[in-house]
């Protein structure tokens, strides 16, 4: 499930046994770059939780009723970007949550062929489009 308002949003995701996650994702006030990324506290992610904690998830659930019932928590800032030369025309996606939709039970399976994807989209994106690395 996601929510979004302006400047946030909440995703919740459900597991087994009744398990709940969830992320909080916020925009900062300004932007920052490499290597100037901020590092945020425990103290930084309660401050933030808690302003937050009035925003609907979903009917009379907020997202205070979630952190209330928190685990474990922490916050990192997640990078936003476009790259310039790093691709030949063509986007190749790897991830572990594209692998997951064929493999979802068998890990090591799951590890294997995503390791054997990586390296044959290499090769195929090389052969295809005579992009080198680095070029």
């Amino acid at each position: 499930m996601i929510q979004s308002y302006n400047g946030s949003t909440i995703i919740v995701l459900t597991g087994k046994r009744g398990v709940v996650g969830w992320a909080l994702i916020q925009k900062l006030d300004q932007r920052h770059s490499f290597p100037d990324i901020p590092i945020f506290t425990k103290r930084d992610a309660i401050k933030q939780c808690e302003k937050a904690s009035h925003l609907k998830v979903f009917k009379d659930v907020t997202f205070g009723d979630l952190w209330e019932r928190k685990e474990s928590f922490t916050m990192t800032a997640l990078e936003e970007n476009m790259l310039r030369a790093e691709q030949c025309g063509r986007i190749v996606c790897i991830g572990d949550s594209v692998n997951k939709a064929g493999f979802p039970t068998n890990l090591q399976y799951r590890s294997d062929v995503y390791i054997a994807n990586i390296a044959s989209s290499a090769d195929e994106s090389q052969y295809w489009t005579g992009c080198q690395p680095g070029h």
